[in-house]
């Protein structure tokens, strides 16, 4: 990627691997586009940190990022080690600037559907429904013991 940014004459393009959480807000701010080329992930909360910061998401399609970023809706989904792919849609943002407001306004919005009010209330139920299952399966199990 830094030597296809280099071929384009790319400027202002960052490649900063890890980044301490505290500074986060500050690199949003000095970016126009944020793209995540990783090969494997879990669930990219950088994603979300991402959209509240206003910026248009570019990411592969690796691990829970397909089930967060609805591509060409709230984000622009390409597949994982296509560097080409990650170029043309970074690109793409910077040609189209429509596209990209619309991706960040539907980003933010997306991103406000994990906020920790909505998201709270859903961890409480998934919790409540998996004591409930604990207590009917452990009634069931004395049941059985009991019966034989």
């Amino acid at each position: 990627c830094e030597a296809l940014a280099r071929e384009l004459k790319l400027r202002n393009v960052s490649f900063l691997g890890l980044v301490p959480k505290e500074q986060i807000p500050q690199l949003a701010d000095r970016h126009d586009v944020y793209f995540q080329s990783n090969r494997v992930e879990n669930m990219p909360v950088t994603i979300l940190e991402m959209w509240a910061s206003g910026l248009p998401v570019v990411a592969t399609t690796a691990g829970g990022t397909p089930y967060l970023v609805r591509n060409e809706e709230d984000g622009l989904l390409v597949p994982p080690e296509d560097h080409r792919a990650l170029a043309d849609a970074c690109c793409r943002l910077l040609d189209d600037p429509e596209l990209a407001l619309r991706l960040v306004r539907h980003g933010r919005a997306r991103g406000q559907e994990f906020s920790w009010e909505r998201v709270r209330s859903r961890w409480r139920h998934a919790l409540a429904l998996d004591a409930s299952l604990d207590a009917e399966e452990s009634s069931i199990a004395r049941s059985r013991a009991g019966t034989r």
